[in-house]
C-alpha cells in the first residue's frame, strides 16, 4: 500500500499531464495511479517497457511542489 505522501506525489504527477496536454499513455497513469513502478529518468516518464515523455516544465512545476508540501503537506 502507498503511503499518503507518495500518493500526493504521484497524483501531482498524473494531474500534471492532465494540466499541460495529454502526452502520457492513459494505461501508464492508470498504472501509477495504482500503486505501480514507475521511473522518471533523463527527462521521460518510464512504466513498465513504455517511455513518456515527462510534462511541460516538469523540473520546475516538480520543484515547486517539493517546497510546498515540505511548507504545508506534514
Amino acid at each position: 500500500m502507498l503511503q499518503l505522501t507518495e500518493i500526493r506525489k504521484e497524483f501531482f504527477l498524473i494531474t500534471q499531464y492532465f494540466v499541460n496536454g495529454f502526452t502520457a499513455n492513459s494505461d501508464d497513469l492508470e498504472i501509477i495511479r495504482n500503486g505501480g513502478e514507475y521511473e522518471i529518468k533523463e527527462g521521460r516518464l518510464i512504466v513498465g517497457n513504455h517511455s513518456n515523455p515527462l510534462p511541460k516544465n516538469w523540473e520546475d512545476r516538480s520543484e515547486k511542489y517539493k517546497k510546498a508540501y515540505d511548507v504545508f503537506g506534514k
